[in-house]
């Protein structure tokens, strides 16, 4: 039961930002905070954190947001590379700079997921983390570390689909 709960709430936050974009009606937008909202109140839920935190910035509450996105950081802090951008990419466009502290934790965060990258720990190869990690390679102005990441990300999408027999354009 405690599955179904968690994700009949999901499946009904994406359906009231489908019917959002859908439609515009601000109803429904405000359905989804509303959900999310008490969510977020009854536990720790990394996923509602970060969206929630995607609709006040969207909204323009940045400094909700950027709590949003920590709560959302602390409560998965490695699984998710999304959540340490959407917190940086926002950083950057408000301040013009992201945080020296949060930079930092970026950085080591990107050398450990490069390498359980190259490792294909969990499948990473073909979740949303590859495609994070490289935004925020270009978020940060790590050319370099950009160039190597690709190259790994290139090499295990190959071997990914030379073991399971699965397209090589994933």
């Amino acid at each position: 039961n405690m599955f179904f709960a968690r994700d009949l709430s999901r499946f009904l936050s994406l359906a009231y930002a489908k019917k959002y974009e859908q439609t515009k009606d601000a109803i429904w937008r405000g359905k989804e905070i509303s959900l999310l909202e008490k969510k977020i109140k009854n536990g720790v839920d990394a996923e509602a954190f970060a969206r929630l935190g995607e609709l006040y910035e969207e909204k323009k509450l940045l400094s909700d947001a950027e709590k949003l996105y920590i709560a959302a950081i602390n409560a998965d802090p490695k699984n998710e590379l999304r959540y340490y951008y959407e917190l940086a990419s926002m950083e950057s466009v408000s301040d013009k700079k992201i945080s020296p502290k949060l930079r930092e934790k970026i950085v080591a965060l990107l050398g450990e997921y490069s390498v359980a990258l190259r490792e294909n720990r969990h499948i990473t190869v073909i979740t949303e983390n590859p495609l994070y990690a490289e935004k925020l390679y270009e978020l940060l102005g790590m050319k370099k570390e950009l160039q190597e990441f690709d190259k790994i990300w290139i090499e295990e999408v190959m071997k990914f689909g030379r073991m399971y027999g699965a397209p090589a354009h994933l």
